[in-house]
């Protein structure tokens, strides 16, 4: 067995996408907005767990909130600072009372957001550039 046939045996490993989330308060709802970078659009699937981090929030540490992808955006925003696709998800009252906190939001709040993307090896993660690049 060569080493290339090694590494694609090996343990598969929990991929996640750290990135944003803007949090704010319309009436009786909590809209998060979930801003994922455009090179990684194509790891993002209905249904995936998404973990909301109020760690960047004074005297809120370890408060998380999991919740899913609900849609898949198609519309790409361009900047100076990057590409990016924007996603809406609403927290329901079943979301907010399984994490045991009644939430009321001041404003619009940013907060650290990770989406588990799946299963990957460390071989796949290595090649994944270079598959974009075959394909062209």
């Amino acid at each position: 067995m060569n080493i290339f046939e090694k590494l694609s045996c090996t343990k598969k490993f929990d991929y996640i996408i750290k990135t944003t989330a803007y949090l704010e308060q319309k009436s009786d709802s909590i809209t998060v907005i979930i801003k994922i970078p455009a090179n990684e659009i194509n790891k993002i699937k209905l249904g995936q767990n998404v973990i909301l981090s109020f760690d960047n929030i004074p005297y809120l540490y370890n408060k998380k909130i999991i919740t899913e992808i609900i849609s898949v955006p198609y519309v790409i925003d361009i900047s100076s600072s990057g590409g990016y696709y924007f996603t809406k998800i609403s927290l329901t009252d079943e979301i907010l009372k399984e994490n045991g906190s009644e939430f009321k939001i001041s404003g619009k709040i940013e907060l650290n957001a990770e989406i588990l993307a799946g299963k990957t090896s460390f071989l796949e993660r290595i090649t994944e550039p270079f598959k974009s690049l075959n394909k062209n």
